[in-house]
This record gives C-alpha cells, structure tokens and sequence, in this order.
C-alpha cells in the first residue's frame, strides 16, 4: 500500500484527514468476532495486509461465512493459482476462524452500500495530482463478496455512472482528490463504494493499479498526454 506498505498506516492517514473509511476492528479473540456476527449482527470482512487481485478475503455474516482461503486439516492454504480464487462456504467453521485470526489481517466492517438492481458494484477513479483521468465502474452479481474483476466482476462504460445524482459522482471525485493528497501521491487508483445514504467511503488506495483495457479507455496515453501539458517547476 502506502508508504510503509500498510493497510492500516492508509487507514490511519485518511481518517485523520476526515475521510470516509469503513470501521475496523482490532480483536484477535474469536469469541469478539463471533459476537459481533451473531449477536449485534455485524458485517465483516477479514482481509489479508498485503491482498491484492481480491484474494485473501473473507466475509462474515450471520449465517453466512464465505472465503476464497482454502482450509484443509487445521490449516488455511492457499490456492495454487495466482488469480481466481473463488469463495467456499465456511460458515459456523470456528476452528478456520481461530486459524485466520492467526495472520496479518485487518478486520473492517462492511459498508451498507446502495443497492442497484441485483448487482452489486464499486467504483475505481484513476487519479493524476488533482485531476480524475476516468472513473471505471466494477460491478457483479448481488450475492458476490466483491466486485473485483478477479473475482468474476465485469467492468462497465462511464454510462453506469449516470444512475446516481450528479452531486454524488462529484462528490466522490473530491473524495478521491482528498484521499492523495492526504496521502501525498501523484497517481493512484482510489476505490469506493456508496453507501445507502449516499455516503462516500475510501476502501483502497491503490498505486499500482491495474489499468483498463485500451479498448475501454486508453489510461497509459492519457497519462502520457498530461505529463506533456503539466506545467513542471
């Protein structure tokens, strides 16, 4: 991630910053964890320091506990391909989530997001200093964990975006504006969800993101085009 390459220095950075983020939680003590699903009914995702492409999630809800870990004979593995790991149902398995509160993972609540359809989505906003250079939106099926096009997510045209007032698209913009400043990086790809009230929350910052196809949006010229007519000191 940034600077110290942390989740949780990010974190720490833009909730002082005043930015939307989602809760997090610092228990290691699964019966903490449990309480929070079973009997204040809290939504949780448990994901790995150093994740990336959505693998090393899992999520947690009442009678619902989903990974895309594997676990097998007291132990959590991983799968032997580097993308598409797909999600197993583990729920009520405590002994997996003893073994997970084991690692380097952050714990965050989920984001009570604004429901479309039967979809759900975020949204990527590629940033340049000051400047958005394209907003992509993810979106997948309603039951999916994530969005993550790694995770069977499929990208959508700018036309997506015109399903929310436009104070909210703007409003995300500055929010992404924020977040690198506060971070003090030049380019980034700044993830967020919307959430019902239409709040925008930050759940990743990435600076090496992965870029869009050149069919969708040429993001490596228009990078290109913007070093050429900044205006350097």
């Amino acid at each position: 991630m940034i600077r110290s390459s942390t989740e949780e220095f990010t974190k720490t950075i833009l909730y002082e910053n005043k930015i939307n983020i989602p809760i997090s939680y610092y228990t290691r003590i699964y019966r903490d964890i449990l309480k929070l699903v079973n009997m204040e009914n809290k939504k949780l995702f448990l994901k790995v320091r150093y994740g990336s492409m959505g693998k090393g999630i899992t999520y947690l809800e009442k009678g619902n506990w989903k990974t895309n870990f594997r676990f097998k004979d007291g132990k959590i593995v991983n799968p032997r391909s580097d993308c598409g790991w797909t999600f197993v149902d583990v729920t009520d398995n405590v002994e997996f989530l003893k073994e997970l509160l084991t690692k380097d993972i952050v714990i965050e609540e989920a984001i009570d997001v604004y429901k479309l359809e039967d979809i759900i989505f975020d949204l990527r906003l590629y940033m340049f200093y000051d400047e958005l250079l394209y907003i992509f939106p993810r979106t997948n099926k309603k039951d999916a964990i994530t969005a993550n096009i790694s995770q069977g997510g499929h990208g959508k045209s700018t036309q997506f975006l015109k399903r929310f007032p436009k104070n909210v698209i703007d409003r995300t913009v500055k929010s992404a504006i924020r977040t690198i400043r506060a971070m003090d990086v030049n380019f980034a790809g700044v993830d967020v969800m919307i959430s019902k009230d239409f709040s925008i929350y930050v759940i990743e910052l990435n600076t090496f993101p992965g870029f869009t196809k050149v069919s969708r949006f040429n993001l490596s010229k228009r990078i290109i085009q913007r070093i050429e007519d900044k205006k350097w000191n």
